[in-house]
């Protein structure tokens, strides 16, 4: 017996893989998407959401969770033991490609890596995901609804005794300009969507017109507004849609604009 022992631990020490960081976890793959000049709900609406749909039929996946920012969408999927780096990566691509995003909107995979990774990031959270003692979650579908419940609950919590650093991670808050087209008017007008949207998007986000090149980089030549033409509802208001006719039409006769507080951040769980 003790031979044995001897001969099995020689055979694993020589022969056990030696990692300085072994990454010991499964599979992740995240999809980056940049939507410039969206809000954190439209980027939600149109970008992760769709995304979130293709990706219910990958195969081999725990769980996925996503989250929408002003311009921004990130999505993490993570997969189940013993599922190789090719294989969910291969699956990620082929889906993601089929997937309807609006115009403008660049989505890529980045490269592989467990969440290993993040050591050198590492923050001692609560099991809430968030970094506090004790956290209180509120879930709902209507962000106004869910900012008043966080507001009686904070009452509450207040007049517990020995609890202090009392806040808020509030959703809301963030300024937000709404621009909804009117499909009614805008057939009155001779004004196709895709335009009005271009105008809108190479004004507020601005829109790469051409590429110049430096050696073997190349790199975007972006045209944009300048800011005192763009920072009011009036001022989008002004600006001019081309029609089918070849005349022009302002935004503000096609269209609602209007100035909000919107959600700075979407949690998908």
């Amino acid at each position: 017996m003790t031979t044995l022992l001897v001969a099995g631990g020689t055979y694993s020490y020589v022969h056990t893989p030696i990692e300085a960081f072994p990454d010991v976890t499964n599979t992740q793959m995240i999809i980056v998407s940049l939507l410039p000049g969206r809000s954190a709900e439209e980027v939600e609406r149109f970008v992760s959401t769709p995304i979130e749909v293709a990706m219910n039929s990958v195969r081999m996946k725990s769980n996925m969770r996503s989250i929408s920012m002003f311009g921004l969408s990130v999505l993490k999927i993570n997969f189940e033991d013993n599922v190789e780096d090719f294989f969910a990566r291969q699956q990620v691509n082929n889906l993601l490609s089929g997937v309807n995003l609006p115009v403008g909107c660049d989505s890529h995979v980045q490269p592989p890596y467990g969440p290993t990774g993040e050591i050198f990031r590492y923050m001692v959270q609560s099991r809430a995901g968030i970094n506090a003692a004790l956290a209180v979650k509120i879930f709902g579908n209507d962000l106004k609804e869910l900012d008043g419940k966080a507001n009686e609950v904070m009452k509450v919590l207040g007049g517990v005794r020995g609890v202090k650093d009392l806040v808020i991670l509030r959703n809301l808050g963030q300024p937000e300009m709404s621009v909804r087209l009117d499909q009614t008017r805008m057939a009155a007008y001779g004004v196709q969507t895709a335009d009005a949207q271009t105008v809108m998007e190479m004004a507020v986000g601005g829109k790469a017109a051409t590429q110049i090149y430096e050696g073997e980089r190349k790199f975007d030549v972006t045209v944009r507004y300048p800011k005192q033409d763009r920072d009011t509802g009036a001022k989008i208001g002004e600006l001019r849609a081309p029609t089918i006719r070849g005349s022009k039409v302002a935004l503000k006769e096609i269209a609602t604009i209007k100035t909000d507080n919107g959600p700075a951040f979407v949690y998908y769980r």
